[in-house]
């Protein structure tokens, strides 16, 4: 009787143990899938500094709805990157794209001339990759002098737990260069601090296509990625797009003729636009890929977009959106497949990539 009460006792306790595990599991698994859930998304902007054809929209205008838009950002505590074309870069803009990389906000590289890559040369296209990498080093240098930064993030090589700026080493630094060391040692501490903890992005290696076009040809889509990886460029893939270009136009015509209610029907049914297609690329990546993947919305910075930036981030916070950071979203590994698209559309990131629809709540990534 005594050794059929140890076996019970022992059953009991394997049963204990079990179910136990069993709950560790389950919260493990609740987790996961509330992670797999989460909603987050991107905000980027092309045609940096400004994207307008009409010429009633004046340079005093651009501005004003440059600061406009980083203001609304701004109120959200929002980071956006935005990508330069270099060929509309001049040095009036410089305090206003200055601006954009103190509050936080990344800026890379568009091409110099905004290139169709179906148009040209895989060589013509990467040379002007390069002249717009040219005018980006003359705009963060700008940067760096004017917030008293003479380094940058990649080139400080030690620090203590406190950031104290004479523990921070300059590994280009000539010690016997005795000017360059003070002008080190005297900067401001809480400048070391911002760039120590990520408040400045002083990193310009990012990239993004226009016109969302990779290269027509295998040969030329071989020739763009070695040179942007070769070059330690990000691509920043865009999964929603918004279509702004099809109601700019109609929104400046209203606001030059000071229309406010054509510009809030334009308003309206561009944020319809842009919720439409935030939920056709979310259901298409819980189709594909069976969870939520960390979207990346495409516009301009335009004045409908300065305008209208907003009511955009609103409705997505509405609607249980986290807004992230660039870096952030490229942490998802649907943006390490491969880009099985070839051909000369532009089309959105979560169509080139693993065209082939998943069956299981595993399976094997293609890679880079």
């Amino acid at each position: 009787m005594k050794k059929i009460k140890n076996i019970l006792i022992v059953t009991l306790l394997v049963l204990s143990v079990s179910f136990l595990n069993g709950c560790g599991s389950s919260k493990i698994a609740v987790k996961n899938k509330k992670e797999k859930m989460r909603k987050q998304v991107a905000i980027t902007v092309d045609d940096l500094p400004f994207a307008s054809s009409n010429r009633f929209i004046t340079d005093k205008m651009k501005k004003e709805m440059f600061n406009r838009f980083l203001d609304k950002v701004k109120k959200y505590n929002v980071k956006v990157a935005g990508f330069l074309i270099g060929s509309h870069y001049s040095p009036d803009w410089d305090k206003y794209l200055i601006r954009w990389i103190k509050e936080g906000n990344t800026l890379g590289n568009h091409t110099y001339s905004h290139l169709n890559s179906n148009d040209v040369t895989g060589d013509e296209y990467v040379e002007d990759i390069g002249r717009c990498d040219s005018v980006l080093n003359i705009i963060f240098t700008k940067a760096r002098e004017e917030l008293k930064i003479p380094f940058s993030k990649s080139e400080i090589t030690a620090s203590d737990k406190t950031d104290t700026p004479d523990k921070l080493i300059y590994p280009t630094l000539n010690p016997a260069d005795s000017t360059d060391i003070k002008k080190i040692l005297t900067a401001p501490k809480e400048e070391f601090k911002k760039v120590l903890t990520k408040k400045y992005n002083f990193n310009y290696k990012y990239f993004r296509f226009p016109y969302l076009n990779r290269g027509n040809t295998a040969g030329k889509k071989y020739i763009i990625s070695s040179y942007l990886e070769h070059n330690g460029y990000k691509i920043a893939p865009v999964t929603i797009t918004s279509n702004d270009w099809r109601f700019n136009p109609r929104f400046e015509i209203a606001y030059l003729n000071k229309n406010e209610e054509e510009m809030k029907s334009i308003q309206d049914e561009y944020l319809k636009r842009i919720i439409r297609e935030t939920y056709n690329s979310e259901n298409y990546a819980i189709q594909t890929f069976h969870r939520e993947v960390k979207q990346i919305l495409l516009f301009h910075l335009n004045m409908l977009n300065s305008m209208t930036v907003n009511k955009i981030i609103e409705w997505y916070l509405d609607n249980g959106w986290e807004i992230v950071d660039l870096d952030t979203a490229l942490k998802d590994e649907v943006y390490g497949y491969e880009d099985t698209y070839n051909g000369k559309y532009g089309i959105p990131w979560l169509f080139r990539a693993k065209r082939i629809r998943r069956t299981t709540e595993s399976p094997i990534a293609w890679g880079n």
